[in-house]
């Protein structure tokens, strides 16, 4: 598979219980780890080592890609493996707030295109009532769809038990 049509790849990753995104933007050679979570409750770390196994996910991510783009002869893979992955920044950010990262994973997968922050639309609200109930909509609404459709192999049990 080519990945020169797209401008942006994300991976999905599940870390401690814990959704969040590591994005390379291929335009301009970026790396960034979107994650809901406010920067004092993060798990998730940026730590780069020599050691392939005493870096952070976000590292390895890059490593692993980076290898895969000089795999497939990309000119650029030189400029990505000098890329530093930075966490984005944006006032949408949760506190004590562990459950519905799934949604906001969802949402941010489907929201941004490597847009700097001020030009990113997210739906979300900032304040935390109007944010828990677009929560509650996206969460009832990706339910929904990945529950009904085709590709889950449990479709017609679970409609059937509904």
């Amino acid at each position: 598979m080519s990945l020169s049509e797209y401008c942006v790849v994300c991976f999905l990753i599940l870390e401690y219980g814990h959704f969040f995104l590591v994005c390379f933007d291929l335009e301009n050679t970026a790396i960034t780890v979107i994650d809901n979570m406010a920067v004092e409750e993060i798990p998730i770390h940026l730590i780069n080592d020599n050691g392939f196994f005493n870096k952070t996910t976000p590292y390895k991510v890059k490593d692993v890609f980076t290898k895969y783009r000089k795999l497939v002869n990309d000119p650029k893979y030189r400029q990505i493996e000098k890329a530093v992955p930075q966490r984005l920044d944006f006032e949408w950010k949760t506190v004590g707030n562990r459950v519905d990262c799934w949604v906001f994973v969802m949402r941010h997968m489907k929201t941004w295109f490597g847009v700097t922050v001020d030009k990113w639309d997210s739906g979300f609200p900032l304040e935390p009532s109007p944010k828990k109930a677009t929560l509650t909509w996206l969460s009832e609404k990706y339910t929904v769809k990945l529950v009904t459709s085709s590709a889950n192999k449990h479709r017609d049990r679970i409609l059937g038990e509904a």
